[in-house]
């Protein structure tokens, strides 16, 4: 069902973000370079990385997901958002999990 789908994406990025949360990239290793969301070496995520291709079972998902997070952004959008020095991984939890319940309640 594709709504579960869109679900477990917010569910793997909620987790990725409890891992370790990045900001200027889409994700980084442990020594800090940027790498692609899905890269094995991968230790922490932004926002949009957290909910990166890797994790889309489709790209309706993957649009469907990131169009959860857009309507909650302000007008800095979600890099925006997640890169503002004020933005804790506590923040980007809560907007990922906000992002999910507008889709169960939907």
């Amino acid at each position: 069902e594709p709504m579960n789908e869109v679900l477990q994406v917010f569910d793997v990025a909620v987790a990725r973000i409890r891992r370790g949360h990045c900001k200027g990239a889409y994700a980084r290793d442990a020594s800090g370079n940027a790498v692609d969301s899905d890269h094995p070496l991968a230790v922490c995520w932004c926002l949009l990385g957290a909910i990166g291709e890797d994790v889309r079972p489709t790209i309706n998902t993957g649009r469907a997901a990131y169009a959860a997070v857009r309507r909650l952004t302000d007008v800095r959008g979600s890099t925006g958002f997640n890169d503002d020095p004020a933005t804790t991984s506590a923040d980007v939890i809560a907007l990922l999990e906000r992002a999910a319940s507008t889709l169960r309640v939907a």
